[in-house]
């Protein structure tokens, strides 16, 4: 968009998509953890394969630090993109409720559900949502969506009972967000849905492995233990 040209609905609603799409993917660098960052130019990498130029993340980067959602080391490298980025509690937080309520836009972005992966690597066939006749996906490249659901739901009836360090809590519930706002996506990406239910499976079996746990933990650990991902 050149210097004089206006500004149209349009490109305000890619600019908001471009942040949602730049904190997810921070969230995902880090493992939707507050202990570890992420490098300026590897976050690049990762949204310019999602479609966004540079300008684009630049821009994006200014908002959400600028918001506090993100938190980054002075840039060295003729960048407005931080050398290092960090997420922040409020931007964990929100995109934390980003992905529990994909269909839905939240202060800062719009519906997750018209945003995330949509530039990604889509794997499964889509349909057209809440429309006549529509059909749900049932499983992505021998992934079983139903199994998968079943595993997010015990998740969610028992996350209260699952006892878990604050940290390994946090990262299990990041997990079984994303896995959930995937499911209900019309284009699952089976990728990420894979990646997040490993992650998931190492926490409880590390917790496992380390006390005895709770009944809700060690049934959950069951299920992902069986599931074929």
């Amino acid at each position: 968009m050149g210097l004089h040209e206006p500004v149209t609905a349009n490109d305000f609603e890619r600019r908001r998509a471009n942040r949602l799409r730049t904190l997810n993917t921070v969230a995902e660098l880090t493992g939707f953890t507050r202990v570890r960052d992420v490098s300026g130019q590897g976050l690049l990498g990762v949204l310019t394969q999602q479609g966004l130029t540079q300008a684009e993340v630049e821009d994006a980067c200014r908002y959400l630090e600028a918001e506090g959602l993100i938190e980054g080391k002075k840039s060295v490298w003729n960048s407005y993109i931080p050398r290092d980025v960090l997420l922040t509690h409020h931007g964990l937080k929100e995109i934390e409720l980003s992905l529990s309520k994909p269909d839905e836009p939240t202060q800062y972005f719009p519906p997750a559900l018209t945003v995330v992966n949509i530039h990604g690597h889509n794997i499964g066939s889509p349909i057209q949502a809440a429309s006549p006749g529509a059909s749900q996906v049932t499983s992505v490249y021998g992934l079983d969506l139903g199994k998968v659901r079943e595993v997010v739901d015990a998740y969610e009836s028992a996350a209260g009972e699952i006892d878990l360090p604050a940290e390994e809590a946090a990262a299990l519930r990041a997990d079984m967000l994303t896995v959930r706002a995937q499911i209900e996506s019309p284009r699952p990406d089976q990728q990420t849905i894979r990646r997040h239910l490993l992650s998931a499976r190492t926490i409880a079996e590390n917790a496992a492995g380390g006390f005895a746990g709770s009944a809700a933990l060690a049934g959950l650990l069951e299920l992902l233990q069986h599931l074929r991902f």
